[in-house]
């Protein structure tokens, strides 16, 4: 789909690769290429990276429409961290602190037009990983950083704890 076909052959785990863009949806194609020829490289098979390419280009585009104002000037930065378990992407903006939906949105009521057609990113982004965090960037009021893990075949996603208050 995303694929920029050979660029990367094999991925050690421990390396990172960072890349910084401005906010402009012209970069987002080349990063989700990229999202999806590393996840080929970290040996995901081609629908897995696939999977990896949506999601990453998913949080991208949040990134600068919702995280940066859709302002050209501001910064998102992309890490890719590959694993022996799997590749790790966190999406970095300089917006307001944001708390992602818990439930996805009541498509009938956008069928309706109760509600606009929208919102569709983060249970995207939670099918296509195993594990969505959203957490400050530096602190409370300095961006986000949207962090999509994908794991290979044969490692169960991380229960995430839930502490009882």
């Amino acid at each position: 789909m995303y694929r920029a076909r050979g660029a990367v052959n094999t991925l050690a785990p421990g390396g990172r690769l960072v890349v910084e863009m401005t906010s402009h949806a012209g970069w987002v194609g080349g990063v989700t290429a990229l999202a999806e020829e590393l996840g080929l490289a970290a040996g995901m098979p081609p629908a897995r990276a696939e999977g990896v390419a949506a999601a990453t280009r998913e949080a991208c585009l949040n990134a600068i429409e919702h995280g940066n104002g859709g302002g050209t000037t501001q910064p998102v930065l992309v890490r890719f961290e590959p694993s022996t378990e799997g590749l790790t992407v966190t999406v970095e903006d300089d917006g307001p602190r944001f708390n992602p939906p818990q439930a996805p949105p009541v498509l009938e009521e956008q069928i309706d037009g109760k509600t606009p057609a929208r919102g569709w990113g983060f249970p995207l982004m939670r099918h296509l990983s195993d594990r969505v965090e959203v957490r400050p960037r530096g602190g409370p009021a300095s961006g986000n950083a949207v962090r999509l893990t994908f794991l290979h075949e044969g490692h169960p996603p991380a229960v995430e704890a839930v502490t009882a208050g």
